[in-house]
């Protein structure tokens, strides 16, 4: 079970600390969100200078340039740790990234609050039907959905705001979790200061100061106990020197805007689609008698971007005298096989596979007391590290 303030440390990761700076609004060209090509740019700035984000493929990549000529920025983005450079030339509301050889041509986009995922009763609502949450985005900001929850930019306050899932089930839970902090690998070291406060009946608050991958950051979060089951974590994050009361009367603002309901997904599917997504499900099958035999392997790969694939390599000896039959299942209407969710019937989970051209695959999900993963009472391994150091254990979702 997610704890409190623990899911902070999966989405941050991801994040590298991308904190933007105060811009100017739509004055300079350069400020605001372009999409195109698979990404989403998002800048803030002033002076010719800028940051922001990039949100590809689920991920967001923290992004710094500079103006380098009329129309023209060269910058760096942040992949695994590495930086690397690009360079954009802006013609209009069109602005051409180039990057390692790859070209992307993106378009500006108006502002919009709500993104695909969640359903919007005005542009400022936010509606989750699988966290049971609504809210209202405060005034001056916008928000990005991504795997992990929320992230939310203002162009006219530095930092990034979070909304996460939070199943803790009691406050005392939160409590103990919001003193341990957040201490992981790659310099994130955040550490509680002064005391955790009642925010409601049923939510904490409290300020945390450290660093977030190597950077110094002040942190203020509200986490907020849901009668239905998951709650919510709202977060804000900067450097110490620009923490201003506004950071805190948003966090608070966006805490208090906060309506939980009955999720109209079950509980259950729900739980297994966070335990599936991103992974890879691996079956074995091996048969061999006098000198012959059969081994096959079929992998289902269940992308955080909504679209499976499906592989299928069968290696057949006869007699010693090895043949080989690779085989999968791949259309060209979308990425990868198709698309895929978790459902419940009867009571039960159950993975559907929904293949482009219209055929559905069902699989009753379940677990050992290992927590062993089956597929129709089948055994499948599932690996979730993209970086895994054996090769055909990583999911393959790009």
């Amino acid at each position: 079970m997610r704890r409190y303030l623990t899911e902070l440390t999966v989405l941050l990761s991801l994040i590298f600390l991308a904190i933007p700076s105060a811009g100017q609004g739509s004055r300079d060209p350069f400020v605001g969100t372009f999409s195109g090509s698979g990404l989403r740019l998002t800048l803030t700035g002033q002076n010719g200078r800028y940051s922001g984000s990039v949100l590809f493929e689920g991920q967001i990549f923290s992004v710094s340039a500079e103006k380098s000529g009329a129309g023209l920025i060269s910058g760096t983005y942040v992949l695994q740790g590495e930086s690397l450079p690009f360079q954009g030339r802006l013609q209009g509301n069109t602005l051409t990234l180039a990057s390692e050889g790859e070209v992307s041509v993106l378009t500006r986009q108006a502002d919009k609050s709500a993104q695909s995922g969640t359903k919007t009763g005005t542009p400022n609502k936010i509606e989750n039907d699988e966290w049971g949450l609504r809210c209202t985005i405060p005034a001056g900001w916008s928000s990005q959905l991504t795997e992990s929850g929320y992230v939310f930019g203002s162009n006219t306050l530095k930092g990034i705001m979070l909304l996460l899932p939070n199943e803790a089930t009691s406050l005392e839970e939160m409590r103990t979790a919001a003193r341990e902090g957040i201490t992981e690998a790659g310099g994130t070291n955040l550490r509680l200061t002064g005391k955790i406060k009642p925010f409601t009946k049923n939510s904490l608050a409290a300020y945390y100061t450290g660093t977030l991958q190597g950077e110094k950051a002040k942190a203020y979060a509200i986490g907020l106990l849901s009668p239905n089951g998951v709650g919510a974590i709202v977060l804000v994050a900067v450097e110490p020197q620009s923490y201003t009361p506004e950071h805190t009367k948003v966090v608070e603002s966006l805490a208090h805007s906060i309506n939980f309901y009955k999720p109209l997904i079950p509980p259950i599917a729900l739980e297994w689609k966070q335990k599936l997504n991103g992974c890879r499900l691996s079956y074995f099958s091996r048969y061999s008698s006098g000198g012959s035999g059969y081994t096959s392997e079929t992998t289902i790969d269940l992308c955080v971007q909504g679209f499976f694939r499906y592989g299928l390599n069968d290696e057949t000896v006869w007699n010693a005298v090895p043949g080989t039959l690779t085989g999968g299942y791949a259309m060209n209407r979308g990425k990868g096989s198709g698309t895929w969710q978790v459902i419940a019937q009867n009571g039960a989970p159950i993975l559907q596979l929904n293949y482009y051209d219209g055929k559905v695959a069902s699989y009753k999900l379940s677990t050992n007391a290992k927590g062993r993963t089956y597929l129709d009472g089948e055994r499948y391994l599932r690996t979730c590290d993209p970086n895994d150091q054996v090769v055909e254990a990583r999911p393959n979702c790009w």
